[in-house]
């Protein structure tokens, strides 16, 4: 239960890389088995991308709506 929460969480900070995102999603890549022992390296860099990607989302509408 707590596993599945987390990947849903994760999907969803995935969103907020957009483009890149959705074409990765469209070419088939990260699909497959994992045969690097480093790939969660990749994979919280992506997340945390996506996250701050979204704050800056957040920020810049506060900004145009005049609350900042």
């Amino acid at each position: 239960m707590r596993r599945a929460a987390l990947l849903l969480l994760a999907a969803f900070a995935d969103l907020g890389n957009g483009l890149p995102y959705v074409l990765a999603r469209v070419g088939g890549f990260g699909e497959g088995v994992v045969v690097a022992t480093t790939f969660e390296y990749g994979n919280t860099f992506t997340i945390v991308s996506g996250l701050l990607n979204m704050l800056v989302c957040l920020d810049a509408y506060d900004v145009a709506l005049g609350r900042k």
